[in-house]
């Protein structure tokens, strides 16, 4: 199987929204793909916002405080994903505030200044998520290179990694696997498109894990001359590739041919087969 780093343990490059007030749950339950309304403090949740089509806006960290909710965001995404959950919010009770400078996320080993800190709600191998005040954490070393490599390395597409706004629908990104998606907890936007995709029985695409050399975003993946699949992200050996299921003849260690006809192999994340 694959190679996976160790996890790292710093600081990583994140917008926050902070939200609170008495609507604050009945908002993000109607809206977000994950369920809300059970969140207790010290918990975290895995999330997204979709397009009524049934497209990924943005994903998110959901981090509930003792009187606040948090979520965290790719960087560069939070001041629109606010500007979006305020349109939202009309007349209920739920203050939407930046909290990006105030706030600092990061994973491994928590500081002491931390109030936050849970496993990563998407896989356990991705270790410990914390939040702590900013001014607390200045002598932390910055991951995000390492910690992308990382969730590289056990499948995990990440926004602004693997995907971006509107180029994919949660199955492609293995959403449902993750903990993003809960399909029995009643409407939130886009839920029709992505619920009917879920329950229709058969999935077509898929992220899966890809090894080889010169592999580099965009490129195909073939079997026999047939693509199968399309590099996501990479950091030219290890990839996380889009797949046609459908296409496929086996579950690991498939061979496909990559770049200029080099020799790559395909594997499932393990999480799959949960």
């Amino acid at each position: 199987m694959v190679d996976t780093p160790p996890p790292p343990a710093g600081c990583l490059t994140r917008d926050v929204i902070k939200l609170s007030g008495e609507d604050t749950s009945s908002l993000l339950q109607g809206l977000l793909t994950c369920n809300v309304e059970d969140l207790a403090p010290g918990m975290m949740r895995h999330g997204a916002l979709l397009t009524p089509q049934g497209k990924i806006i943005d994903t998110m960290m959901l981090s509930q405080g003792a009187d606040a909710l948090y979520l965290d965001v790719a960087t560069g995404r939070g001041e629109g994903l606010r500007k979006k959950l305020m349109l939202y919010r009309l007349r209920a009770k739920v203050d939407i505030a930046d909290a990006t400078t105030d706030l600092t996320v990061g994973v491994g080993e928590a500081p002491e200044a931390a109030f936050m800190s849970a496993a990563d709600p998407r896989l356990d191998a991705l270790g410990p998520r914390w939040l702590s005040p900013a001014a607390e954490t200045d002598a932390l070393p910055n991951v995000d290179g390492q910690f992308a490599l990382h969730e590289r390395s056990h499948g995990v597409p990440a926004f602004g990694d693997a995907f971006g706004e509107t180029d994919v629908f949660p199955l492609d990104v293995n959403l449902d696997a993750l903990h993003g998606i809960d399909h029995k907890k009643g409407c939130f936007v886009g839920q029709e498109v992505a619920s009917r995709m879920f329950r229709k029985g058969e999935i077509r695409k898929r992220t899966w894990i890809v090894v080889g050399d010169g592999l580099e975003k965009d490129a195909s993946l073939t079997i026999d001359g047939t693509t199968v699949g399309t590099v996501l992200c990479s950091d030219g050996q290890n990839a996380l590739a889009m797949v046609r299921l459908d296409r496929l003849k086996a579950k690991d260690g498939l061979p496909v041919t990559g770049p200029d006809g080099r020799p790559a192999t395909l594997h499932e994340p393990e999480y799959l087969n949960r």
